[in-house]
């Protein structure tokens, strides 16, 4: 799949997912604006269009739950992580990770995609971080979920 993402920038990436698949086939013929095209198997293209990708997420996650949401989730996530593995943090590296996660800008990514809980670890020292952070790793990590979530779902349920 090749498209241009936020800011302008080509995104290319490569999957095979035949569920999705049928899922984007299913709601292909909603209204709204094109988010992406796809190609079946036989070369025929398909739009997606946001409210397609709105409407799924709303049946299968509760309407409270849209694109922007899972957009947040993602760069919450990605900044997240940082200040896990870093000593060094600054908003700024925060804001950056989750752009580049995002394939956005890190001005737009720190303001609309990261929670402020997160960004405001970068105000915290780094031993007083590492040992708040260490404590919400004690607990094992729950299968289907990517690296550093479950920390993330205890660190936000704690604020």
């Amino acid at each position: 799949m090749a498209y241009i993402g936020k800011g302008g920038a080509n995104v290319e990436k490569d999957f095979y997912a035949p569920r999705l698949a049928s899922v984007l086939e299913a709601c292909q013929d909603l209204l709204g604006a094109e988010i992406i095209t796809w190609r079946d198997d036989a070369g025929r293209p398909h739009a997606v269009r946001s409210e397609h990708i709105n409407e799924i997420l709303h049946e299968l996650c509760g309407e409270n739950v849209t694109a922007k949401t899972i957009r947040t989730w993602n760069g919450t996530l990605a900044a997240f992580c940082l200040a896990y593995d870093n000593d060094e943090l600054s908003i700024k590296s925060m804001a950056e990770a989750a752009a580049k996660a995002l394939h956005n800008t890190p001005t737009v990514a720190r303001n609309s995609y990261v929670h402020p809980a997160v960004i405001e670890l970068a105000d915290i020292n780094t031993q007083d971080r590492k040992n708040m952070l260490n404590r919400l790793s004690a607990i094992n990590q729950p299968s289907g979920l990517r690296k550093g979530e479950a920390q993330l779902i205890r660190f936000l349920r704690g604020v």
